[in-house]
């Protein structure tokens, strides 16, 4: 399964389409129903870009408005970027914080098992999963392995995002050199012009000079 999980990661350097792969790859390849990402925007120091997969398209659209700031150290979800390894969540239904208690309530869960995308010792994203739909129990020995998917799908969205950069940087200067082509070119036309009137000049100044004696 993991083979698999790391072919089918590796097969693309389109965020979006990787993290929609990585998402069905978990929830087929492994025993879990329902899985969410949730990626770290350094920008604003926040959870966001979410996205789901194995329940309603409501849920799915929630998943897809969290922007979540990583100093709400009370979150579960927060609190899981913020861990060095996988962790099991119960029961945060009945979450003494309240915001648990609405996420859980939206996404109709109780229970999830999660872990940081951590790559070269940075984190880039939560992995969420569950077995709402058929409530098999969450074990917490599943920990190291959704750890090493993890893993994987980071290495992945760092790769990608990379590109993505890469790319940008290429548009970028392949503008540049556009600009700075046309500029060269008024500027070349500009010298022709210049260069037919200097001509032009000297051409009439003989005639000039003998009206002159004359």
């Amino acid at each position: 399964a993991l083979n698999e999980i790391a072919g089918a990661l590796s097969s693309t350097l389109d965020l979006d389409e990787l993290l929609d792969r990585a998402l069905d790859a978990v929830v087929h390849r492994l025993p879990f129903d329902r899985a969410l990402v949730l990626l770290v925007d350094p920008a604003t120091n926040s959870l966001t870009e979410g996205r789901a997969i194995g329940g309603s398209a409501q849920v799915a659209g929630l998943v897809g408005e969290i922007h979540l700031g990583l100093t709400e150290t009370r979150s579960s979800l927060v609190q899981l970027a913020l861990a060095d390894g996988p962790m099991v969540f119960r029961d945060i239904d009945a979450d003494p914080y309240e915001p648990n208690r609405l996420f859980a309530r939206a996404l109709d869960v109780s229970s999830f098992l999660g872990t940081p995308l951590v790559t070269q010792g940075r984190t880039v994203g939560v992995l969420a999963v569950d077995n709402r739909l058929s409530g098999r129990e969450l074990e917490r020995t599943m920990g190291p392995l959704l750890f090493t998917v993890g893993s994987l799908l980071a290495a992945a969205i760092e790769n990608a995002r990379l590109y993505a950069a890469i790319e940008e940087s290429n548009r970028e200067l392949e503008a540049r050199v556009a600009t700075r082509t046309a500029q060269l070119a008024d500027a070349t036309e500009e010298v022709i012009a210049a260069r037919a009137a200097a001509e032009e000049a000297s051409a009439t100044k003989p005639t000039f000079l003998a009206n002159v004696s004359h």
